[in-house]
């Protein structure tokens, strides 16, 4: 038995010898500096594509809350909330906007929002709206406010300029 240990120490010792004077005979000086390259080059790329996700998914989380965030200026201001299919669209974009994109916060007071408005009641849209501006405003790196919502509203009939702090809708 002990023969076949030693038989096998002496071929892997063999082997060993043979790989360290092979490797003696490679020029160091030029083989290290090139895998050094190419390690760095699969990190950097790495990172970069790393990167560039985290950026693509940003940009969609603020271009989709942008455009609900709009959808719901919209429907609450420039629109007659008499349930016209405009409006409604408007709305259910909105919606659908917040449900896939908005965080928790915003997903639980959207869902008020339409439960309120599904049974007729009238709901106000500034705690949402002010909440997707604050996260709008974080993820495009501005400064935080603690200003209230307050935007122009313009009625047709008479061209009157009124000045909205807080607009509600009406459900059917």
């Amino acid at each position: 038995m002990k023969m076949k240990w030693d038989m096998l120490f002496d071929v892997l010792y063999r082997i060993v010898i043979v790989i360290w004077r092979y490797l003696m005979k490679i020029r160091w000086d030029i083989l290290l500096p090139l895998l050094i390259a190419l390690a760095g080059w699969f990190v950097v790329n790495w990172l970069s594509s790393q990167r560039d996700q985290e950026n693509k998914r940003r940009e969609l989380y603020v271009q989709y809350l942008l455009e609900a965030y709009q959808n719901l200026m919209d429907a609450a201001c420039y629109e007659k909330f008499d349930g016209s299919e405009k409006t409604f669209r408007l709305v259910a974009k909105a919606s659908a906007n917040i449900q896939l994109f908005g965080n928790d916060k915003q997903i639980q007071m959207d869902q008020k929002v339409t439960d309120e408005y599904a049974k007729g009641k009238t709901v106000s849209l500034t705690e949402l709206l002010e909440d997707i501006r604050s996260d709008l405003r974080k993820e495009l790196k501005l400064s935080a406010t603690e200003q209230k919502l307050h935007w122009l509203k313009i009625e047709k009939k008479n061209q009157n300029k009124v000045p909205v702090n807080s607009e509600t809708i009406q459900g059917n």
